[in-house]
């Protein structure tokens, strides 16, 4: 018997920590695919506590190889070690927290199989349940990325396919447990084999429900991008073209002060209104205008965007959120350059 050839054409492996209805409801999905019978499921545990005897059971219910780590080292480690287990040239992989299309095997592996890409990624489609603010996180993310086919240094590990050959050759995933996907798209861009993006290989995903985690993971996301950002500033270090609308500190610093003027502006002419001077307060009115106006260039294209998908009502509805988030955005922005001057290790990406 002939050994030397895979037993399967793709391996599709999926990282997962707790999320057990999520993991059911992932592979679920996965089993109805068109090319599943050309596949191997592999879902790497990365020592989740207390459940994972359950996830176990939902894997090997829905076909998939299950094996758990000994101890907790993040997504990246988890699928490499998918990797290592795996059988097929092509590796796929996909989030727990990711619902697939039954055409999305096909889809996300179609220029490798046809040897037109070395790398292809892809992003979500829509919110697993919708409400205000997983619709946001949504349309936040769709809004970032290219409405058509093209070469990137982005890389999105939830939905992404990826020759081995490729992956291995730039040293699989980097242990860190945040913007791994980032650092690795740009080690595969440098050796001249950039993702390809797939605007239609879209899945489903389980965005934050709720306030508290979602400004955690943006919080995070900030803090790790301008990490990456200070990183990449001297010559023999300049990332590809991203074909994104990436993380930009410089336009949180400025979403920031306007943000804040403005608001300190309107609440001022309220006061003189009643307390001191009308004609003073006018003139803090317009000048609250006026740094509206700068905001509007900060944020506009978005609030544009939300209005055209979701209706003008929606769109304002978000404008409190986004200021917000360019409070944390700010905040993360400090922290960072803060480590990076002290040399703070916690602050540290590995080097792309």
């Amino acid at each position: 018997m002939d050994t030397s050839q895979p037993l399967v054409d793709f391996s599709v492996i999926i990282p997962v920590y707790r999320s057990v209805a999520e993991l059911e409801r992932c592979l679920k999905s996965l089993r109805k695919n068109d090319l599943i019978r050309k596949s191997e499921l592999i879902v790497v545990d990365d020592a989740s506590p207390g459940v994972g005897k359950a996830l176990e059971e939902i894997a090997r219910r829905h076909g998939a190889a299950y094996h758990r780590l000994p101890l907790n080292a993040g997504p990246g480690v988890a699928r490499n070690r998918g990797v290592e287990l795996a059988q097929g040239d092509i590796l796929v992989f996909i989030d727990a927290d990711c619902v697939a299309p039954p055409d999305w095997l096909e889809r996300i592996t179609r220029p490798v199989r046809a040897g037109e890409a070395a790398v292809t990624t892809a992003c979500y489609s829509a919110p697993v349940t919708a409400n205000w603010l997983t619709v946001f996180q949504n349309e936040d993310y769709l809004y970032r990325m290219p409405a058509k086919e093209c070469s990137t240094y982005f890389l999105n590990s939830c939905n992404m396919a990826i020759t081995r050959n490729a992956l291995l050759g730039s040293a699989g995933f980097p242990r860190q447990r945040v913007s791994e996907d980032m650092v690795l798209g740009i080690r595969l861009a440098r050796r001249g084999t950039p993702a390809r993006y797939l605007p239609d290989a879209g899945v489903r995903h389980d965005y934050h429900r709720d306030f508290r985690p979602y400004l955690r993971q943006r919080y995070a996301f900030a803090y790790h991008a301008m990490q990456s950002h200070l990183r990449t500033r001297s010559p023999e270090t300049v990332e590809p073209s991203s074909r994104v609308r990436s993380f930009n500190p410089l336009r949180v610093a400025a979403g920031m002060l306007f943000s804040s003027l403005m608001l300190a502006a309107f609440l001022g002419a309220a006061a003189l209104a009643g307390l001191l001077s009308p004609s003073l307060a006018a003139l803090l009115t317009w000048i609250g205008l006026g740094f509206l106006l700068l905001e509007g260039g900060i944020h506009g294209g978005f609030l544009w965007y939300l209005t055209r998908r979701q209706g003008l009502i929606r769109a304002l509805s978000y404008a409190g959120l986004l200021y917000l988030l360019d409070l944390v955005y700010l905040f993360a922005t400090l922290m960072a350059l803060k480590d990076s001057w002290r040399g703070d290790g916690r602050g540290q990406m590995v080097n792309a």
